[in-house]
């Protein structure tokens, strides 16, 4: 019987939907704009949807606090922010996450997609976008530490932030401004390191899209 894999983040995990859309037993439920922050009050909502048992959980949170709800504490609400109180809350929220599936005897799966892009020139990142490149990869890259400090030996993580590093940021742009580095690009990398972790050994790289979606916003439903 196959396993069922679910997957559930920001539009940063839409690059696991590349590698997964050949795969009938997969169901993608990112959104857009989906805080890791904010995870604690969705943990019903997700249960709910998991409809098959001893699933495989594929999560992949942190860009959008760090791409943009960082700048907005700091640029629209002023606040100072502490930089590791603002990642141990990241951390503690998707690493309870994590627990609470296992609770539910899920097989969880920790990804890392992505690394901070430069600041596009859209005037949509221009006003949401922290400018400071530098900053969002050191917190992105101190997230993904924390992380790994906080799990237990058998925790599956999969980070390819130091591929994408090598391989070089500017590399990875769209040729159209977006957030979203190019899927086609790191969809490679993080097949590879699912293949490193023993993951997903039936699907190859040959199997894999040759041009990007339109990318389709989701909204996030709304928890009373």
């Amino acid at each position: 019987m196959e396993q069922h894999i679910y997957c559930f983040g920001c539009s940063q995990s839409e690059v696991v939907d590349y590698i997964f859309h050949k795969y009938r037993h997969y169901h993608s439920f990112w959104y857009s704009g989906w805080s890791c922050r904010g995870l604690g009050k969705y943990f019903s909502m997700i249960s709910t949807i998991i409809k098959h048992p001893k699933s495989k959980i594929i999560l992949c949170f942190g860009s959008v606090d760090i791409d943009f709800n960082y700048y907005y504490k700091q640029k629209v609400k002023k606040e100072t922010i502490n930089d590791i109180n603002f990642i141990t809350e990241m951390s503690n929220s998707l690493n309870n996450l994590k627990l609470f599936l296992e609770k539910q005897h899920h097989e969880v799966v920790l990804c890392f997609p992505y690394v901070p892009l430069p600041q596009s020139n859209s005037e949509f990142a221009k006003n949401s976008i922290h400018p400071n490149k530098q900053l969002r990869l050191n917190l992105w890259l101190d997230f993904i530490k924390n992380i790994k400090n906080m799990s237990c030996e058998n925790t599956v993580i999969c980070d390819i932030s130091i591929y994408l590093m090598n391989y070089g940021i500017l590399k990875l742009l769209r040729n159209k401004p977006d957030h979203h580095p190019n899927f086609i690009i790191t969809q490679h990398y993080l097949l590879y390191e699912f293949h490193k972790q023993n993951l997903f050994k039936n699907i190859t790289s040959k199997s894999l899209p040759k041009k990007l979606y339109n990318h389709v916003i989701r909204t996030l439903p709304k928890i009373i």
